[in-house]
């Protein structure tokens, strides 16, 4: 005849697991944490998740913050290009027109049509 499970074992399985599940996702936050760190530290100017998430909810724009963090647009803003708006570019005239700064617009694929507005200094 068998024995019943102990349930302290039992219990004990189920606090190791919880642990661990706790302690890799600690990990992979720090992991996450200090590649950004590295990346402010050459690129100042990329932004963060914080604040694509930030931009986002305060501009109710969707896909911002997804787009913002692709790897295509962070190699974009590694090139030098910063963040400065996003546009509903229905006139030409939107584009700020400011000598010695040059301007990149990337199409944020939404079904809003929005394009974001990047600059970088000559």
């Amino acid at each position: 005849m068998a024995t019943p499970p102990d349930k302290t074992s039992d219990w004990k399985m189920v606090v190791n697991t919880k642990k661990i599940k706790r302690d890799v996702r600690i990990q992979a936050r720090k992991r996450e944490r200090t590649r950004w760190e590295a990346i402010l530290k050459t690129w100042p100017h990329v932004v963060t998740p914080h604040r694509a998430e930030r931009l986002r909810r305060r501009l109710n724009v969707d896909k911002l913050d997804t787009r913002l963090l692709s790897d295509e647009w962070i190699e974009h803003q590694k090139r030098g290009w910063k963040y400065v708006k996003t546009l509903k570019l229905r006139d030409p005239s939107e584009i700020p027109n400011v000598q010695g700064v040059e301007y990149s617009i990337l199409d944020l694929d939404n079904t809003w049509g929005d394009k974001v507005l990047f600059s970088r200094s000559k």
